[in-house]
């Protein structure tokens, strides 16, 4: 995709307001200007510049531009053209209708809306990242996902090479997909890892139960022992032989109602341990959220988060939220199923209740029925605390076999481990060649040497984070924020011009200010450096936004004089050289 310029119209006065042309193929600066040495170069629209062409690739729309009454009032269109396979096309985005994009594709420009292809805003993000992702499967990342990385904000994007408050797993994956790498090993060995986790908690439950097996064993014979005697004294009971019959008919019911009553203590003692489980997952996550708070405070007090705390937290959070999502519905499914089994059961016994009190109506023996109710209730609580006991042993019994199904998964952990190592090892050549890139663009800007360096983590542990291509960059006195920008606008044009030499690539790369911090005398290398590289290579297309007085006279008349400068916005002639044209805030 080549972005070839960007149009804004003003519905309203049906009017184009502001039409910028961009170089099709090597970098477009968009500079702050001054007119005079008091002026000002920043708010001019940059950035606004930047936080429009997100917009209009499908980004959610930025609050000061939806908040501006003038531009509302306007109805204002934002619309870039672009090229997709010598083809050209429009999208557009109208500000006052952000839940839809617009899409014009028979190559003829018009602002006649009913010739403009109406998308509503996922559908419009689906065709964008088509778009812009011509190699789009179902396993790789969303233009969306990737765009943090693609079009870098200095409010946030320059602090590190990964995006900050995102999840590692995500970013390191999405990283080692623009480097054009295997980037969904940790999430195949995650997936694998997680059955492992599942037993290893129902293993630690277990394990718990140690210390009191062994009584829970001996209460369990005893109790079996006091049910039986108690069933004798059922048997031996003083029964007339004219109620024999009736009196049969009495026991066989009362066996009947023991029975079910057994079967409903075991499944309600079931049921109120997986709702205690169910409970104990929701009070963990509270207590995670609640642990937020804390990060949140020392992130006032720090400029970072201690990094092992952030880290045991996305840890426990990821593990607690994916219980719930997981072992959580399993318990709640449990529930239910046995919920429906204790109605069935209920019923039961309510009628053979009915049937007992009928039989003993006829027998006329107050004494009789007393007795006899008196050693059911004994049984039947007896019955209740043999239930619990063995529901408890049964589920202790069963540590043998899950530690062999936990040996089972963990083999195959491993075994797919190795085989996405040998996998990763294969681009070895791929690999020097981007370490190739990194140091030329190093020796251009600073001519000195750095490091890059891929590594993939092989180690199988649950809290490993197995199948990571761990990405080292470093460079001399990166503390400085100046140098760290740098470093990481070098690291961002690395995987940029590396996979632009092969087919599907992504053809643009963003940077919003981050040109503001690094020396004066250096950016300036950087830039000459990459539109010759681009140029060499014939594609790509590299956006950056600066102030004038951020390079020095000479360089910015040779980016000047090369056409290297796409936009020029300043203060001047009563705001019509900002970026809209007008001051709309």
């Amino acid at each position: 995709m080549i972005i070839n310029r960007l149009i804004i119209y003003g519905h309203r006065d049906k009017e184009f307001i502001k039409k910028y042309r961009f170089n099709e193929n090597g970098l477009n600066i968009v500079v702050g200007e001054k007119r005079d040495n008091n002026e000002e170069t920043n708010g001019v629209g940059k950035t606004t510049l930047v936080e429009c062409l997100r917009y209009i690739l499908g980004s959610s729309i930025p609050d000061d531009i939806s908040a501006s009454k003038e531009i509302i009032v306007r109805d204002i269109f934002l619309c870039i053209e672009i090229t997709i396979n010598n083809k050209k096309m429009y999208l557009g985005r109208r500000v006052i209708d952000k839940n839809k994009g617009y899409v014009l594709d028979n190559g003829t420009f018009t602002m006649d809306m009913k010739k403009w292809k109406v998308r509503l805003q996922n559908d419009y993000k689906d065709f964008i990242n088509m778009i812009i992702c011509s190699n789009k499967s179902e396993k790789t990342p969303d233009f969306s996902s990737l765009k943090e990385l693609i079009i870098r904000n200095e409010k946030y994007g320059f602090n590190d090479i990964i995006i900050p408050n995102r999840k590692a797993v995500s970013q390191y994956s999405y990283l080692s997909y623009l480097f054009r790498l295997p980037f969904e090993s940790e999430k195949i060995l995650n997936d694998l890892k997680k059955p492992i986790v599942e037993l290893k908690n129902e293993l630690k439950i277990i394990k718990s139960m140690a210390d009191e097996i062994d009584s829970l064993k001996i209460t369990k014979n005893k109790l079996e022992k006091e049910i039986k005697q108690l069933n004798s004294m059922l048997d031996k009971l003083d029964i007339s032989e004219n109620y024999k019959s009736e009196t049969d008919n009495y026991a066989n019911l009362k066996l009947k109602l023991n029975e079910v009553q057994k079967s409903i203590y075991k499944r309600e003692h079931i049921v109120e341990q997986y709702k205690r489980n169910i409970t104990d997952l929701n009070r963990k996550v509270e207590e995670i959220k609640a642990f937020k708070d804390v990060e949140i405070f020392y992130s006032q007090l720090l400029d970072y988060f201690p990094e092992s705390i952030v880290k045991s937290y996305e840890e426990i959070s990821e593990y607690y939220n994916f219980m719930i999502d997981n072992r959580g519905k399993y318990f709640q499914s449990k529930v239910e199923m046995i919920t429906d089994e204790l109605e069935n059961l209920y019923s039961e016994k309510i009628h053979l209740y009915d049937e007992i009190n009928e039989a003993s109506k006829f027998l006329e023996n107050d004494k009789l029925i007393n007795d006899i109710t008196h050693i059911t209730n004994k049984i039947n609580r007896k019955n209740k605390a043999l239930a619990t006991c063995s529901a408890k042993i049964d589920l202790y019994d069963k540590k043998n076999e899950i530690n062999k199904r936990i040996n089972t998964y963990t083999g195959k952990l491993i075994h797919r481990t190795n085989l996405l190592e040998d996998e990763f090892n294969v681009y070895n050549d791929y690999l020097i060649k981007i370490q190739n890139t990194f140091k030329s663009l190093l020796e251009k800007t600073y001519d000195e040497e750095g490091i890059l360096e891929f590594e993939f983590d092989n180690r199988t542990g649950i809290k490993d984070t197995s199948g990571r291509i761990k990405i080292k960059c470093k460079i001399e006195d990166e503390k400085s924020h100046g140098r760290l920008y740098m470093k990481i606008n070098i690291f961002d044009l690395t995987w940029f011009l590396t996979q632009l030499e092969y087919e599907n690539s992504i053809n643009i790369l963003i940077h919003d200010g981050s040109y503001c911090k690094p020396d004066i005398t250096v950016k300036a290398r950087t830039l000459k450096y990459v539109d010759l590289m681009l140029k060499k290579v014939g594609k790509g297309q590299y956006f950056v936004t600066l102030n004038v007085d951020e390079v020095t006279e000479v360089d910015y008349t040779y980016f000047d004089s090369n056409s290297l400068i796409a936009v020029k916005l300043d203060r001047a002639d009563g705001h019509k050289n900002r970026f809209f044209g007008f001051k709309y805030n």
